[in-house]
């Protein structure tokens, strides 16, 4: 079973893209810093309290021309014109990641991020479709949708 996670350029707009994810990882790291001092045994930790959330989506997107293409399910190349010819590189966008996917109404943590790789990959024995690989770095949001 796929997780349907949702890609949207601004909180209040329509979905954008509903990505079929075969994998959704969450990870979070502490940025705290570490000073070496001149003549010093033991650098110094300075510890600012802040947090960064990576998230990685992987799954697949057909080719162009597959019944699976619809105006919210992208292709390989829609997915790649939007991030690319659209600037989603360059903007600050939402991921909506579903909680608990099997329940009638799920509800969705919402993260603002921005993409900072995103890798396509064709395999020979499924020529109609591609494997995705996006990476978003940024923060959690305090609302769940």
């Amino acid at each position: 079973m796929a997780l349907a996670v949702v890609l949207r350029r601004n909180t209040g707009g329509a979905v954008e893209y509903n990505l079929q994810a075969n994998t959704v990882s969450i990870k979070y790291d502490r940025s705290a810093l570490i000073v070496p001092l001149p003549g010093a045994t033991d650098p110094r930790l300075i510890d600012l309290g802040q947090f960064k959330v990576s998230i990685s989506i992987e799954g697949i997107v057909p080719v162009t021309g597959h019944s699976l293409v619809s105006a919210t399910s992208p292709s390989k190349e829609n997915l790649e014109d939007v991030l690319i010819g659209s600037g989603w590189f360059n903007q600050t966008i939402f991921i909506d990641v579903p909680r608990d996917p099997i329940a009638t109404t799920p509800t969705r943590d919402r993260y603002t991020v921005k993409i900072i790789n995103c890798h396509f990959e064709m395999k020979g024995a499924a020529e109609d479709r591609w494997n995705f690989s996006l990476t978003a770095v940024g923060f959690r949001s305090a609302t769940a949708v």
